[in-house]
C-alpha cells in the first residue's frame, strides 16, 4: 500500500516510477499541476520522464549490485566497517536476550522481574530519539552500550557480595537492559545511514542476521546457572526442572535432573562477566566506525568511496599542513 522510496528508484535508474511517486507527493502538499511538472523535470535533471523500463531497467539493476559488491570487495575500509557493525549487532543481540532470558536468576517475583525486564524498553527508546540528533549516533550507541556494561559489571559485583541488596541488584539489572535497548534501537539508524542507498536494505539484512547467530547464544549465556531456593549445590529452576535434591516441594514434585554449565556461586558472576565483556567490546570497537549525524547519505558505492578518500585527502593535507607549521615554529 505504501510506494517505494523514489531516492532507491534513482539509484535503480527507474526514473519514471520516481517521478510519478514524486509528482503525487507535490499534488498532496497542494502544488499545482505545472508545480509538480517543473519540479519532477528538474530532479530527473531535465530528462523527463525518459527511461528505460521493464527488462532493461531490472537488468541495469542487478548489473548495479554486482558492480558495487565488486567495488565493495576490493574496499578494505568500508569491509572492516561493514565487518565492525555486524560484530555489534551479533554481541548487542545476544546481550539482550541473555538479559531477558535470565529475569528468572533475579531475587524476587519471576514474574514481576519479567515484566519489569520488558517495560524499560520503553524508556530506552525516548532514550534513543532524544539523544540521537543532539549526541550522534555513534556517541550514543557507544555510550549506551558502554553504560550497559558498568551497570552490568556493578550487578556481577552486587550479585556476589550483596544478595540480600535485593533492591540494587534488580536496578542494576534494568539499568544493563534498558541502555542496551538503547543501543539496540540506535544502530538501526547507524547502519541504514552507512550503506548506500542501492545497498541499505542488503545490508541492514545482513547486519540483522548477524543478530541473530547472537540470539542463539543468549539462552546459554541467560542460563548459565540458576539457584534452587532451597540448595545451592546444583541448579533447581523453580517449577521448571530439578535437580532431583528431593529437598523442597518443588524438588519433589519435578525430578528433571539438570547440571549447570558452571556449577556453584560463581557462575551467575560469569554470566553477568560475559555480558559486561561484550558490551566494552561492541564499544571499543565502535571507534573505528564513522558518525552518520549530519552526513548525507551517499547512492552507490562509488560515492561512498569517493566520500572515503576525499577525507582521507583532507586528512593527509591537514596532518601535513600542522607539520609545516610545527617545523615553522620550531625555526622561529
Amino acid at each position: 500500500m505504501a510506494p517505494e522510496t523514489p531516492r532507491w528508484l534513482l539509484s535503480r535508474g527507474r526514473k519514471r516510477a520516481a517521478g510519478r511517486i514524486v509528482r503525487q507527493m507535490l499534488l498532496d502538499n497542494g502544488r499545482t499541476g505545472e508545480q509538480a511538472s517543473a519540479a519532477v523535470k528538474e530532479l530527473l535533471g531535465g530528462s523527463g520522464a525518459e527511461e528505460d523500463d521493464g527488462k532493461t531497467a531490472a537488468s541495469d539493476g542487478r548489473h548495479s549490485m554486482r558492480r558495487s559488491l565488486g567495488l565493495l570487495a576490493r574496499s578494505p575500509r568500508l569491509l572492516l566497517r561493514y565487518g565492525i557493525i555486524g560484530i555489534d549487532w551479533f554481541l548487542v543481540a545476544a546481550i539482550y536476550y541473555g538479559i531477558s532470558m535470565g529475569a528468572k536468576n533475579l531475587p524476587g517475583s519471576i514474574f514481576v522481574t519479567s515484566c519489569l525486564i520488558g517495560i524499560v524498553d520503553l524508556p530506552s527508546y525516548l532514550i534513543m530519539h532524544l539523544a540521537a540528533d543532539r549526541l550522534g549516533r555513534k556517541t550514543t550507541f557507544i555510550g549506551a552500550i558502554g553504560g550497559s556494561g558498568l551497570a552490568l559489571v556493578g550487578l556481577a559485583i552486587a550479585n556476589h557480595l550483596a544478595k540480600d541488596l535485593t533492591w540494587l541488584v534488580i536496578a542494576l539489572s534494568l539499568l544493563g537492559k534498558m541502555l542496551n535497548s538503547t543501543a539496540f534501537a540506535i544502530i538501526y539508524i547507524w547502519t541504514g545511514e552507512l550503506y548506500a542507498t542501492n545497498m541499505r536494505s542488503s545490508g541492514l539484512s545482513t547486519s540483522s542476521m548477524c543478530a541473530r547467530f547472537g540470539t542463539l547464544f543468549a539462552p546459554l549465556l541467560g542460563n548459565i546457572v540458576s539457584s534452587c531456593p532451597t540448595c545451592t549445590t546444583t541448579r533447581c529452576q523453580l517449577s521448571v526442572v530439578c535437580c532431583g535434591c528431593r529437598k523442597s516441594q518443588t524438588c519433589l514434585a519435578i525430578r528433571r535432573p539438570q547440571r549447570d554449565f558452571i556449577p556453584g556461586e560463581f557462575g551467575p558472576l560469569v554470566s553477568y562477566a560475559v555480558f559486561a565483556g561484550s558490551s566494552f567490546l561492541a564499544a571499543a570497537i565502535s571507534f573505528a566506525v564513522p558518525e552518520t549525524r549530519g552526513v548525507a547519505i551517499p547512492d552507490s558505492v562509488e560515492d561512498l568511496i569517493n566520500t572515503n578518500r576525499l577525507e582521507a585527502v583532507e586528512a593527509e593535507e591537514a596532518g601535513a599542513a600542522g607539520a609545516d607549521l610545527l617545523a615553522k615554529e620550531e625555526k622561529t
